[in-house]
């Protein structure tokens, strides 16, 4: 097991955005985290990964407690994720952007650059290193703020909407891209609205709505679960997609 969260609790004031959460996520597992938008996803992320410190309740990463630990702590133990809003140092250019992660594995810059490069080019930007992060396609800069955690040798990744804005072209590439990540032995948590990409991407998925679990499960569970249905998926999707087992 690289992750087990203990009756994780969030408040903001008055505010509940997690209650109670628990949940566990084996070694090389690629979790699926659904939920309409306010369900607690995004905080979820923010309290594992050191932005946000929880209420309450406590986080072990590989058997070793970090709740409450800092960014920049838990990226030097190998967690690490990218954020729905992609913030390039846009007048720079590409390989700098990602070069600046890689200086959290050694203090070389020649290094840093070569692990970039070679970062770049699993997520199909090498070609496109020397240009400046502002002339990036919305595609690009997601795959950018992909690169820009994998230069940090992650065994732990948190990818939130990674895929939200790409056409579906675009996405397939990205499903590609992280299917061979989580081969290569990158533990992957994934928050994504694209249920195409959950669907094919994830062992197992986790149903948050309102800061509470309401279901978990297989793909295939999830999709015939009414909890689900009602609260996220909707008939219509759910109808389609067990079409589409059939076929």
């Amino acid at each position: 097991m690289i992750l087990k969260v203990q009756n994780l609790s969030v408040h903001f004031g008055k505010l509940t955005a997690l209650n109670n959460l628990s949940l566990e996520i084996e070694q090389g597992e690629i979790l699926g985290l659904i939920g309409p938008n306010g369900a607690g996803k995004t905080t979820f992320f923010n309290a594992v990964t050191g932005y946000v410190s929880p209420s309450s309740g406590k986080v072990f990463y590989e058997e070793k407690e970090i709740t409450h630990k800092q960014p920049f702590y838990l990226a030097q133990l190998g967690i690490t994720r990218t954020f729905q809003a992609t913030k390039p140092f846009k007048d720079s250019i590409i390989l700098d952007n990602v070069v600046i992660g890689a200086l959290i594995k050694t203090n070389i810059v020649k290094e840093a650059k070569k692990r970039a490069e070679e970062i770049l080019n699993v997520v199909h930007l090498g070609s496109k290193m020397h240009k400046l992060a502002r002339e990036l396609t919305v595609s690009d800069m997601k795959r950018l703020e992909l690169a820009k955690t994998l230069v940090t040798e992650p065994k732990l990744l948190f990818l939130d909407e990674v895929m939200a804005g790409l056409n579906p072209s675009e996405t397939n590439e990205l499903i590609q891209i992280i299917k061979k990540l989580n081969k290569n032995g990158i533990t992957i948590i994934l928050v994504e609205h694209v249920m195409r990409a959950v669907m094919s991407l994830s062992k197992r998925i986790f149903v948050l709505d309102c800061g509470e679990k309401i279901a978990e499960g297989t793909p295939e569970e999830i999709s015939r679960n009414k909890l689900v249905i009602k609260a996220y998926l909707g008939e219509e999707y759910a109808n389609e997609y067990a079409k589409n087992r059939k076929n």
